[in-house]
């Protein structure tokens, strides 16, 4: 019987490591088509998402666990297309609250190559891993929100968002929301990129 909550898969797609896709042999035996090209997970994830953007499946955001949440140029791919996601990341994750200062630092002294690297400058803030922000909110700057409907009942949790700079091979990276995400059920605590405007 169909209720409300009902999920089900709409799409999925092979993924074959790349040294299998290299190997003729192997294709030949699996049968594997010649025009099956090496993807990662991430690259099949968002072409699955736009073929169902472009099939009219209906969504208010995408939500991605840590694994697809750690790549950069996957958010900002769905960002690009005007899309929202909300993506997990791991509680050791980096991030400036002021963006700090950037710029190739000048070389020291006569000897040594001539700095051509851009990075963060001398003198400016580390950035903090995530996990530290959660007590460092306001208790005004939380909110007990409604997030969505579970299996069983009501997902409620208490939600705090910042505005953040992720570390991004070690320079800032654009400014982002950074959601705490504490549940009422079990107390577990998610944190969160997402890009949305309102």
């Amino acid at each position: 019987m169909l209720t409300p909550h009902y999920r089900t898969l709409i799409d999925e797609a092979l993924y074959l490591p790349k040294k299998w896709i290299e190997d003729q042999e192997r294709r030949e035996k699996c049968g594997v088509p010649e025009d099956v090209l090496f993807n990662t997970k991430a690259e099949l994830a968002l072409k699955m998402i736009l073929h169902a953007r472009d099939n009219g499946v209906p969504f208010g955001w995408i939500g991605m666990d840590s694994f697809y949440g750690e790549q950069p140029w996957l958010r900002n791919e769905i960002d690009s297309k005007g899309m929202i996601y909300i993506a997990d990341m791991p509680v050791d994750t980096r991030v400036w609250l002021n963006k700090p200062e950037t710029g190739i630092p000048e070389r020291k002294g006569d000897r040594g190559r001539i700095p051509t690297k851009e990075k963060v400058l001398e003198g400016e803030p580390d950035p903090i891993e995530v996990k530290k922000l959660k007590d460092q909110l306001e208790a005004s700057e939380w909110s007990h929100v409604f997030v969505r409907d579970t299996e069983r009942k009501e997902l409620w949790s208490n939600i705090g968002c910042i505005r953040v700079y992720p570390v991004v091979d070690e320079l800032p990276g654009d400014e982002i929301w950074l959601i705490i995400r504490i549940d009422d059920d079990h107390g577990s605590i998610k944190y969160q990129f997402s890009e949305c405007s309102t």
